[in-house]
């Protein structure tokens, strides 16, 4: 008798770890994505599942995606970065079910908004569905988006870059700098702070600006070393690091 009862215990244990195993069902740069199926119940015509999609990027790059938006709105046109499908559905997940990363503040020159999948992070979501009875869920799954790092992409110049303290090379002087967007009363400016003194620099194209008070000033940003190159009308040319 105690070995039946083994032997139940036994085979018990297996049909709960063949219920919670785990399948693959993408890969890309690391990033993986895996399912998780169980049967909640069961129906004269029809089962339901439960799915549990996890995404989890194994490399050591934090990778990022556009998501469009709205430009009168800025309504995000769809976030996600992975859509997975129950093909045999008799709901709408047939239609497929999106995997979203985290938002960030950075923005492209397109004015597309970035998301990031954060290396070492898990994704997760959870669904349920039905199928006909006697049939085995058809799951398949896609990225809906092209995974890149930040370097990638040509971004704009905003307040996660600029806002700070800067060193110019010209006498290692600290500079404070603070942006501000574009309002009803004035277009796009950075705010200068520097030995107690304000001057603001207006925005002229996507990397430059120029002194408010004196046109004669200029900054332009390089976005690949992150410096601002400072030049003067009689010839002074300094460089701003953070």
């Amino acid at each position: 008798m105690f070995i039946m009862k083994k032997i139940t215990i036994l085979l018990s244990l297996l049909v709960f770890v063949s219920a919670y195993s785990q399948t693959e069902l993408l890969k890309s740069k690391g990033v993986e994505v895996t399912y998780q199926l169980i049967k909640e119940k069961e129906t004269r015509n029809k089962n339901k599942f439960i799915m549990m999609v996890s995404v989890v990027n194994t490399s050591n790059e934090d990778y990022y995606y556009t998501v469009s938006s709205n430009a009168n709105t800025r309504i995000l046109q769809g976030d996600g970065f992975v859509k997975v499908k129950v093909r045999n559905s008799s709901g709408w997940l047939g239609d497929g079910k999106a995997i979203t990363g985290e938002p960030t503040e950075y923005v492209t020159v397109d004015n597309d908004y970035l998301y990031v999948i954060k290396a070492g992070e898990m994704y997760n979501s959870e669904t349920t569905f039905r199928i006909k009875k006697n049939r085995e869920p058809l799951i398949t799954g896609n990225f809906t988006k092209t995974l890149k790092t930040l370097e990638e992409f040509d971004l704009k110049v905003d307040a996660t870059m600029i806002n700070g303290d800067w060193i110019s090379s010209c006498g290692n002087i600290r500079i404070t700098l603070s942006h501000f967007a574009a309002n009803e009363k004035r277009r796009e400016y950075i705010l200068q702070t520097v030995n107690g003194k304000q001057f603001t620099w207006i925005r002229n194209s996507e990397n430059s600006y120029v002194r408010e008070d004196n046109t004669g000033y200029s900054l332009t940003f390089n976005k690949d070393a992150q410096t601002f190159t400072y030049s003067s009308e009689d010839g002074i040319s300094c460089e701003w690091k953070k």
